[in-house]
């Protein structure tokens, strides 16, 4: 699997192109919007959950890129920080570890319990779910909702009101939302951070060259 940033602003026909490339390769999409209404309790325990997981998960596979040097990483951080050994380097991550902790902490239930419930839901026989969360595929933090549909008319709404790959609000039920992302199954094809305007796409090796046809500008990240 190849991961490929996107260096451009795809637009008009060459958006065209991309979206009708990726969404041959996907069956769902997501979409996310900042949520600051109310969460049940099971909510917010799972999303706290989940996001301590992550950075415990995001803190280990640092400590093993730069015990590898993978892509290079040990030589960028030494260059950028100028760390003398793993040991500098490491006491780096446990401060970044600390301050995403710490995070955790500043968010507590009260700040959801008496919101009032503005919450997505749908009847569509493309809707999968909703899910509350501090971490997207392209950003993190404070909470954000992400609504999952199967590839199908409310898809077909999106792209078609879109002129470029950066492009947003996407309405869904007077709703707006942005930072679209491909799925095949649960894994990521093409995540767009509309705001930051930056998009990367997770390839097969078998898909390669039919994406370099597209002529989009890219770099590849791993």
């Amino acid at each position: 699997m190849l991961k490929i940033s996107i260096s451009e602003d795809v637009i008009n026909e060459r958006f065209i192109e991309l979206i009708s490339f990726i969404s041959k390769r996907s069956n769902s999409i997501s979409v996310s919007r900042y949520y600051t209404g109310f969460l049940n309790e099971s909510e917010f325990k799972q999303m706290q959950k989940a996001y301590k997981e992550y950075i415990y998960k995001e803190d280990t596979e640092r400590r093993e890129k730069y015990k590898n040097n993978q892509n290079n990483y040990q030589f960028r951080l030494n260059d950028i920080f100028h760390f003398n050994n793993e040991q500098d380097a490491f006491s780096y991550f446990n401060e970044l570890s600390n301050q995403e902790l710490a995070m955790i902490e500043g968010l507590q239930y009260s700040d959801f319990s008496e919101k009032s419930d503005n919450r997505f839901t749908s009847n569509s026989e493309e809707f999968i779910k909703t899910m509350y969360t501090r971490v997207t595929p392209v950003t993190m933090n404070p909470v954000f909702e992400m609504c999952y549909f199967k590839i199908g008319q409310v898809y077909s709404s999106i792209v078609t009101n879109m002129k470029g790959l950066y492009d947003f609000p996407y309405i869904i039920d007077g709703i707006e939302y942005e930072d679209i992302t491909f799925y095949e199954n649960d894994n990521i094809v093409l995540a767009v951070c509309s705001h930051e305007r930056n998009a990367y796409l997770n390839l097969h090796e078998r898909d390669f060259d039919a994406f370099k046809d597209l002529e989009i500008t890219y770099e590849i990240m791993s």
